[in-house]
């Protein structure tokens, strides 16, 4: 409808058009897309643990010298069960070192805080190595849930309060640490074939609070692994 003046009025009925802030300031910087990708994976140990063979081998032998430490109270020539105990636990001791070395070897990059070689030749040490047992093994746990969270690896997180109790907690501890033995060698076996998120492809866009929380479970695996 035209007005006496000329002036289309119809005009203010008409659909109103949004406002585009890149349209009307062109020459402003649009805001960058926020991004999540993981980390360049690291040339790590890809050996696979059996939790059964390392069972077998750490507490088959520990069977060994309480049943030899016993016949020696009542052998003739004790010096035979003592030595044959005295074996088993140097064989046991091996077996161990070789779990800490392949453990702390399948999180291997620049930001984990020790070296399988390190981490595994230091519990040789007397006196050193009742320190060091709390340092490679429940601190383990830390330094694995950085590791999953540091690549955007989806993979169940290692109880650092377990691996803590089974080595505190009176003769249960040993029950308890066979449970852990299992826990470190499927955490080692998941480490080669750990499948990852659909937000850690390269290159994709994800809104800003899937972002923030990708950093949020970093954070919290920077803390104790419970």
């Amino acid at each position: 409808m035209m007005a006496a003046g000329g002036a289309d009025r119809s005009g203010a009925f008409a659909e109103v058009t949004p406002f585009m802030a890149d349209r009307a300031f062109p020459q402003l910087p649009r805001a960058p897309k926020v991004t999540a990708r993981a980390a360049p994976r690291p040339k790590v140990s890809h050996v696979r643990l059996s939790p059964l063979l390392y069972r077998a081998a750490l507490f088959g032998p520990l069977a060994g010298v309480v049943v030899a430490g016993a016949y020696a109270t009542v052998a003739s020539v004790p010096a035979i069960p003592i030595a044959i105990a005295a074996a088993l636990l140097v064989f046991v001791a091996g077996v161990q070192l070789s779990l800490v070395y392949h453990m702390w070897a399948a999180i291997r990059d620049e930001h984990t805080p020790l070296q399988p070689r390190t981490a595994a030749l230091l519990l040789l040490l007397p006196l050193f190595n009742v320190y060091w047992a709390f340092r490679v093994l429940p601190g383990y746990a830390t330094a694995y849930n950085a590791f999953t969270a540091r690549y955007l690896l989806r993979l169940p997180r290692l109880s650092q309060n377990l691996i803590l109790a089974s080595m505190v907690v009176p003769v249960f501890g040993v029950a308890i640490y066979w449970v852990v033995v299992g826990k470190l060698c499927e955490a080692v076996n998941a480490i080669a074939s750990g499948p990852r998120s659909p937000a850690s492809v390269r290159g994709t866009a994800m809104p800003g609070n899937t972002a923030q929380a990708v950093e949020d479970a970093r954070r919290r695996a920077a803390g104790d692994g419970r």
